[in-house]
């Protein structure tokens, strides 16, 4: 059953559609730019391509589990 969710999660991703979990948190897809980086290595100036990334913003109960010692459980009561 999760990995159908998963999997349902990564096909609306691939469409370009945004993903919202009410007070969990929303996935998002984000276009990155061209850019020049430095291979630290070398030294030698690397392009990395544009590409599409996935941006996770945390909800509200997910932030507030993070900052407090209670356990989330107890934030859903």
């Amino acid at each position: 059953i999760v990995q159908n969710c998963l999997d349902e999660i990564i096909a609306e991703l691939t469409n370009g559609n945004r993903l919202e979990f009410r007070d969990f948190g929303i996935f998002e897809v984000r276009k990155t730019t061209l850019r020049i980086a430095q291979n630290t290595k070398t030294l030698e100036s690397v392009e990395v391509p544009a590409k599409q990334v996935v941006r996770f913003k945390a909800g509200r109960l997910m932030k507030q589990g993070m900052n407090t010692s209670k356990h989330v459980g107890a934030l859903l009561t």
